[in-house]
């Protein structure tokens, strides 16, 4: 799956606006709900999360894309063993960091499951398909896949194919080391390999 929105309805005078929330909520949709009521003050674009991967993640997302009061953003992240954002840092919640540019930025996203099978393959299609999308006009990107992963093979991959400065890691469970789910495209995939770009 690929995605991508260009946005240019709203105005604002700076380049760029973001924000970051956080919840501890127990209640996965509730923690939900106040990271995009919280977001929904910028009207974001973009949006990176890394939550807890005990949280019931269809209604965490719900209870996001109530808050926001729509699902017409990009959605980036994974599960992972902990948070930290701006005001907190906790063992057990969910965080997120959401971008306004008033369209002024062009975001891409791919995705593509089976990525423990083939770690190199699958990233190097994500990676063209972002680069394809933004015409080859990308400046930076974030990669994020499955905990079992060779994440060695992912990052060279990834820089291989797109040559731009990239973050990224592997989705936690909460220290069972079993699984972790990636969150891209509106929902979270197990076995995946996601790029933002």
């Amino acid at each position: 799956m690929s995605h991508r929105i260009k946005f240019t309805r709203r105005k604002h005078k700076k380049h760029l606006i973001c924000k970051s929330f956080s919840s501890t909520s127990p209640d996965s949709y509730e923690a939900g709900l106040e990271l995009g009521e919280a977001l929904n003050e910028i009207q974001p674009e973009t949006i990176i999360l890394f939550s807890s991967f005990r949280y019931d993640h269809e209604d965490l997302l719900e209870g996001l894309f109530n808050g926001l009061e729509t699902e017409d953003v990009i959605l980036f992240g994974g599960t992972g063993d902990g948070f930290f954002e701006t005001g907190e840092a906790a063992l057990h919640g969910v965080c997120a960091l959401g971008f306004h540019s008033g369209g002024k930025i062009e975001w891409s996203l791919s995705v593509k499951q089976g990525a423990q099978a083939d770690p190199e393959t699958k990233t190097k299609e994500c990676a063209a398909d972002v680069l394809e999308q933004l015409n080859g006009r990308i400046a930076m990107a974030f990669v994020m896949a499955h905990l079992h992963c060779d994440g060695v093979k992912i990052a060279q991959a990834a820089q291989s194919t797109l040559k731009v400065p990239l973050i990224g890691g592997l989705a936690g469970d909460d220290f069972n080391f079993e699984k972790g789910f990636v969150f891209a495209d509106g929902r979270f995939y197990d076995d995946a390999v996601a790029i933002l770009g």
